[in-house]
């Protein structure tokens, strides 16, 4: 499946606090597509907004055509990866891979053949009866990959998935996420703070501050700097969008940046309250 995601306008308050302000964007059937900022801009929030984790104020966001924005995240076809991977710690690898389908009602025979097509994508065969508490950082993304391509959703939404990786395993998984990308040609949004990571990634990419959409464009695309905020915030939102001001080629360079290290004695298997519910809201269960 791949499919257009339209977002219109949309506007999230909470309480007093505006969020994201606005913000109208297209995103094209099998896109790789990078919303970028600094963390507090409106990104995380605009993805939840599209995968149905929180409900916007006002607006309106469509996939594949279809009008969604007040449906919940289980009724939307998509599938979410989060930054922790949001592993049942309980379950081996088979198990947390197939876990979606299975709740789902799909023939378990099936749910076997899917299971080791997506083993052999992700190069996960040997680990399929493993539990996922002895595996590396890079293994258990893999498997929380593994879990989400498994249902073959419209569309795949990623909130800064390589950002609990070390610097190595982060630039190899980058470029596994890439080509898995590639091979599957499905919509992909994904959320990342990391300027070099959307530019080597993304086919488009969003800048957001502050709320705004202040810019909305290749990769590639050299541009002027923007206006200040003030002048932008008085502008309608197709006004405010400009092409990218850096080139990739420049960024490339600079290979020298902070990575976020995960910590020594970590269990990578535990789930925060807070990705345990998002989880149950995108696929129920435990």
């Amino acid at each position: 499946n791949m499919a257009q995601i339209r977002i219109e306008n949309v506007r999230k308050e909470f309480g007093s606090f505006t969020a994201v302000q606005s913000s109208s964007f297209t995103i094209e059937d099998g896109e790789f597509f990078m919303l970028l900022g600094p963390s507090g801009c409106g990104k995380t929030t605009t993805l939840r907004m599209m995968a149905g984790l929180e409900l916007p104020t006002s607006g309106e966001i469509y996939i594949d055509g279809e009008e969604v924005g007040m449906k919940p995240a289980s009724q939307r076809d998509i599938a979410f990866v989060f930054q922790m991977f949001a592993l049942y710690p309980h379950m081996n690898v088979r198990r947390n891979i197939s876990y979606p389908l299975l709740s789902q009602g799909v023939p378990k025979t099936e749910v076997r053949t899917r299971v080791e097509e997506v083993a052999r994508i992700l190069k996960i065969e040997d680990i399929l009866d493993k539990p996922v508490g002895g595996l590396s950082g890079g293994d258990r993304q893999r498997v929380a990959l593994g879990r989400a391509i498994v249902r073959r959703p419209k569309a795949f939404f990623m909130d800064e998935p390589l950002g609990a990786l070390d610097a190595e395993f982060r630039e190899h998984m980058a470029e596994e996420l890439r080509a898995l990308h590639d091979r599957m040609g499905a919509t992909t949004v994904y959320v990342t703070h990391d300027q070099l990571e959307a530019m080597q990634m993304g086919d488009k990419i969003v800048v957001m501050n502050h709320g705004v959409v202040e810019q909305f464009g290749l990769p590639q695309q050299p541009a002027p700097m923007l206006r200040p905020t003030a002048q932008i915030d008085q502008q309608p939102v197709e006004d405010r969008i400009r092409p990218l001001p850096v080139q990739a080629q420049d960024l490339c360079r600079a290979q020298q940046r902070p990575f976020r290290r995960v910590r020594a004695g970590s269990d990578m298997a535990a789930e925060t309250g807070q990705t345990r519910q998002f989880r149950r809201q995108i696929m129920g269960g435990p």
